[in-house]
């Protein structure tokens, strides 16, 4: 489904349902081994409007109203 990005749409952007309660995200796809381990993470920049049972069920990482970069997943720790 194509993502919403903050523009009213009357349906949930990942699974098309009813627009109650709809909250900006950014959808995070996930990467495991043949053991279930996660080996990779990828965070979409544009954020989509979900309804609280996808949020419920799949990753993805809130958008805080209010800022550019609110919502993002915390930097890597980088060596000096």
């Amino acid at each position: 489904m194509a993502p919403t990005g903050g523009n009213g749409d009357d349906a949930c952007a990942n699974c098309g349902g009813p627009a109650d309660g709809l909250e900006q995200v950014r959808r995070v796809y996930m990467s495991v081994d043949s053991e279930g381990r996660l080996t990779a993470s990828e965070t979409m920049e544009i954020s989509e409007g979900w309804c609280l049972s996808c949020r419920a069920l799949y990753p993805h990482f809130p958008v805080a109203p209010g800022g550019p970069g609110a919502g993002d997943p915390p930097e890597a720790d980088q060596e000096s």
